[in-house]
């Protein structure tokens, strides 16, 4: 299990609340903005939602799991860097 996952901001609700205290033992931020997101992933194990490509780019190291909550993934395979 990841220790640090941002999430996209639509994850900004009452599931993040229900997740932080279903896992508490990983810390889960909800940026808003693509410059707070790429602060947030930097040090990211983990990333839940639709993840833009300058996001990816700015992933440190420690980045080993996008999790795409969308049915397809077609928004991913447009980032040549990932796939």
């Amino acid at each position: 299990m990841p220790d640090y996952a941002p999430t996209c901001p639509l994850w900004k609700h009452a599931l993040l609340s229900e997740w932080r205290r279903e896992l508490p033992g990983v810390e889960l931020a909800a940026p808003g903005t693509t410059a707070e997101q790429i602060k947030a992933v930097r040090d990211a194990d983990a990333y839940l939602g639709w993840i833009p490509r300058e996001v990816f780019l700015a992933a440190g190291p420690k980045l080993r799991w996008i999790h795409s909550t969308a049915a397809g993934i077609e928004p991913l395979t447009a980032i040549p860097e990932l796939v």
